[in-house]
């Protein structure tokens, strides 16, 4: 599996997500904003730097000369020859070799069974794929070597919304916004418990009782309870973009605001407007991040019906 024609997809992506009769701008300014930069934004390639990476640590690899899968957990050198496939498994992946990630990451995993970095790596790459039950298969396994990791639970979260176990991905979300000592991706979690709660029909969804910070993404709090609306959520981003925070912050936070948004637009029933929402934050690229995952996910059940 190869996606170096991604770039193209997303583009055809966008264009029939989003009809000649767009909505008024007036009434959908995420949108808006979104259009204007996507005529800015330019595709930007890593291949050379990935190819690259990948010369080099494939060479690493085949100069330690690592013993085949079944016999390297019982190698004396199994954590060296772990992290070697690790270094193919990112650069593959950067490369949109995914078949070849997913190669790398199990062998590194048969090298360290007892990794979280290796089943996380892969589960991400599984999601990605939108192999459910693989991915569940890996998350599973990670979540019996530690019940408690966040950030298992958060993917486990991530895979039970996709595949509408709202109560499942209820308590999950929870659990890591109550517990993530970080303030930024507790919030994260926190929205995620809303949302899961809204898409579950919940009519006054709770939130997890702790301080939300003043800074990202509390404008996205905020809008889920009903105190700011798409143009304030708008006004906050461009602040950063005349700021010159640099396009990297000003993307994250659109793409932030777009997903949730979208996913408010779902619950209430419209989907057609909702997959504008999202294909929205498919083009803008941000293709590591939970957002464009989720997304990806969204347009795929959406497409289905």
């Amino acid at each position: 599996m190869n996606f170096s024609g991604v770039a193209a997809s997303l583009a055809l992506l966008w264009s029939a997500a989003l009809p000649a009769a767009a909505p008024a701008d007036a009434a959908h300014p995420l949108l808006q904003f979104a259009r204007e930069r996507e005529q800015e934004r330019d595709a930007i390639s890593h291949d050379a730097y990935y190819a690259s990476q990948l010369n080099r640590v494939e060479h690493e690899r085949d100069q330690a000369r690592p013993p085949a899968d079944e016999l390297c957990a019982g190698s004396m050198g199994a954590g060296r020859f772990a992290e070697l496939h690790m270094n193919v498994g990112a650069a593959r992946e950067g490369l949109g070799d995914i078949d070849g990630a997913i190669a790398a990451y199990r062998s590194a995993m048969a090298c360290r069974p007892r990794s979280l970095q290796s089943h996380l790596q892969l589960a991400k790459v599984l999601f990605g794929t939108r192999d459910a039950n693989a991915t569940r298969a890996v998350l599973e396994h990670a979540l019996a070597i530690e019940p408690r990791n966040l950030e298992v639970n958060r993917r486990i979260a991530n895979l039970e919304f996709v595949s509408g176990r709202w109560a499942e991905a209820m308590a999950r979300f929870r659990y890591v916004a109550a517990s993530d000592p970080v303030p930024e991706s507790a919030a994260f979690a926190q929205l995620m418990f809303w949302m899961t709660q809204r898409r579950a029909g919940v009519r006054e969804p709770e939130w997890v009782s702790r301080r939300i910070e003043d800074h990202w993404p509390r404008p996205l709090v905020l809008y889920s309870r009903g105190e700011y609306d798409e143009a304030d959520l708008v006004v906050h981003i461009r602040t950063h973009e005349d700021e010159s925070w640099g396009d990297d912050v000003v993307d994250s936070q659109l793409a932030s605001a777009l997903f949730l948004v979208g996913e408010a637009r779902l619950a209430r029933g419209e989907p057609g407007l909702a997959r504008q929402y999202l294909a929205a934050v498919v083009n803008i690229r941000l293709i590591h991040t939970d957002e464009y995952q989720l997304a990806m996910w969204e347009i795929a059940r959406l497409n289905q019906r």
